[in-house]
This record gives structure tokens, C-alpha cells and sequence, in this order.
């Protein structure tokens, strides 16, 4: 069964670079916007979908609001695989190998399989956690595989990362001025919100530039040095990504 994630199984590991993304959070000014040098950045939807090849457009997953949580309908799949067990991305791992192992059983369903690795997929890249624990209200989202594809999952994925990013920040700008303020866990993917940010400054060079896809190109990225985004000159800020392009700038272009 094809879906929106399945290259995420040929991807590289990225690794997120700590002190960069403490500088990232240390930079944001509210509404999905950081301050870089002189510039003013907006991150979105589709700055997400396009770095990580997800569907930026179609309907909302809401993944943070409580009031919601009562018309989460859990499945067969739910009910059949993973109904009364603590879903960490440890456990997710050992349940994925186990029934990928049986594929050959007959009682085994091909599209569990696909479903048991977007939750490994989910709890340990794109909605992760301080606990590495699987959302369950995600998981109604999965059980038809045939509409996985009409979601907004960028927006998803970006919500849940920008979801604390004013707490970071708060902890982030303590240090900064020598306080010892406790380290804090961004949750969602901050990886590609690293991504997002190298995109649109040059105190780094991609490590993979043939790379399919932006997170992809980014994986083994080099720094130039050391930088504070918040004294960027102008030279070292891109007010649009290096290596994608965003339908505004396409529609700019044609008018």
C-alpha cells in the first residue's frame, strides 16, 4: 500500500543539532515567525511539506486539543494490535519486526504492517515526545490507508512542533543570560525545523545535495563555523529556501 511517508524508509539519519536548535527556539518572536539578522521569517504548512514530503493542504489533524479527544473513533487496527499496551517507540519497534516477520502468516494484514511503522515512524520522527510514546488520537488517522493522503500532515507535524516552542524559548534566552535554566524537549519534529532554518540561512552547506527531498539533502550537513542567527549579517540570510521552492514564490514568478 502506498502512502505519503513510505520514503522515509530509504531515508538517512538526520541529526539534530542541539545548539542550533537551542539558537533556533532562542530566535522565534511568535505567529511561526523567527528573527534572523535583520530578517523576519514565517514558517509553514508548506515549508514543512516541502523539506519533509508530506501532504501541506486537505483537513486538519488536530492532535492538541483535548475537547476533541471524545470523537477519536479507534479501529480495528487499535483494537487488534495495540489496544491495553504502553505504545513507546521502543515497544512499536519490537511490534513492528514481529509482525513483519510473520508477513507470511495468513492471518497477518500487509497494511498492519504499513500502519505499525508510520506509529514507529510518528513517535520517533514526526510527533515525538519527552516519554517517545505513540499519540493514540493519531492512530484513527491511519486506519483507512486509502485516505491518509487527503490530510494535512505538514500542518499536523508543525503544530505539534511549534506546540511548546514558547517555553523553549523562555529556557533557551535564561541561558543565554546565564541563568540555569533546566534543558527542555521540543516536541513534534525538530528536525525539520532545523531543516527549515539551514534552508533559509548559509552557516551551512548540505552534506547529500543530490538528495530527493530537503530533510534528505540536509542529512550530514556541515556548519561553516559558528554563527549567531540573531547577528546574522544580511549575506548569510535567504529570505526564501535554498534548495525548494514554495508555490508563492512559483505564482510571483508567473505574475
Amino acid at each position: 500500500m502506498y502512502t505519503p511517508f513510505h520514503h522515509f524508509m530509504d531515508a538517512g539519519a538526520l541529526v539534530v543539532d542541539s545548539m542550533l536548535l537551542d539558537d533556533i527556539c532562542g530566535r522565534y518572536i511568535g505567529e511561526s515567525q523567527f528573527s534572523f539578522g535583520a530578517f523576519v521569517l514565517t514558517c509553514t504548512d508548506e515549508d514543512f511539506g516541502k523539506i519533509l514530503g508530506i501532504p501541506h493542504t486537505g483537513r486538519k489533524i488536530d492532535l492538541l486539543e483535548s475537547s476533541s479527544k471524545a470523537n477519536v473513533s479507534l479501529g480495528r487496527f487499535y483494537k487488534h494490535h495495540l489496544h491495553g499496551k504502553i505504545l513507546t517507540r521502543q515497544k512499536l519497534g519490537l511490534m513492528f519486526r514481529d509482525l513483519a516477520n510473520s508477513m507470511g502468516n495468513s492471518n497477518v494484514e500487509e497494511d498492519d504492517i504499513v500502519r505499525l511503522y508510520l506509529c514507529l515512524l510518528f513517535s520517533g520522527f514526526l510527533f515525538t515526545n519527552a516519554r517517545s510514546t505513540l499519540r493514540r488520537k493519531i492512530i484513527c488517522f491511519i486506519e483507512d490507508l486509502e485516505d491518509i493522503s487527503s490530510y494535512n500532515w505538514a500542518g499536523a507535524v508543525r503544530d505539534v512542533t511549534f506546540s511548546n516552542i514558547d517555553y523553549c524559548r523562555t529556557r533557551v534566552l535564561e541561558r543565554e543570560r546565564g541563568g540555569r535554566a533546566a534543558s527542555v524537549y521540543m516536541m513534534g519534529c525538530p528536525a525539520a525545523l532545523m531543516v527549515w532554518a539551514l534552508e533559509h540561512t548559509y552557516v551551512a552547506e548540505p552534506g547529500r545535495p543530490d538528495g530527493y527531498l530537503p530533510y534528505q539533502r540536509w542529512v550530514d550537513f556541515k556548519m561553516d563555523g559558528h554563527f549567531e542567527l540573531g547577528k546574522l549579517p544580511p549575506n548569510l540570510v535567504s529570505e526564501t529556501p535554498r534548495t525548494y521552492k514554495l508555490e508563492v514564490e512559483d505564482a510571483d514568478m508567473v505574475s
